[in-house]
């Protein structure tokens, strides 16, 4: 499962973020959302935005860096917090 922020579905579908937030307050392509209030979609919304279909059975990948040693702390608060988000979206899309 790919997760994209706003300005990515902006280049895929060539709609604006104004337009994508419009939809998402009008429940048409409804945002994930963060703690931090930060929204997401995932690429499958896209394509269903879009009109096509994803392909099932994919697998996720999921990325975190830290840009020094010194930020050590960070790096496992990424991992954790990203770790519970893709265990939360396995659940729900398990049948």
């Amino acid at each position: 499962m790919k997760i994209d922020r706003p300005h990515e579905l902006t280049s895929f579908t060539g709609k604006s973020v104004q337009t994508q937030q419009r939809a998402d307050r009008e429940k048409i392509l409804k945002a994930y959302r963060l703690k931090t209030a930060n929204g997401y979609y995932t690429h499958e919304q896209h394509l269903e935005y879009v009109g096509q279909k994803a392909t099932a059975n994919k697998k996720g990948l999921v990325y975190f860096r830290v840009s020094s040693s010194g930020q050590k702390g960070d790096l496992i608060h990424q991992e954790s917090t990203l770790s519970v988000l893709m265990c939360q979206r396995i659940e729900k899309h398990s049948p």
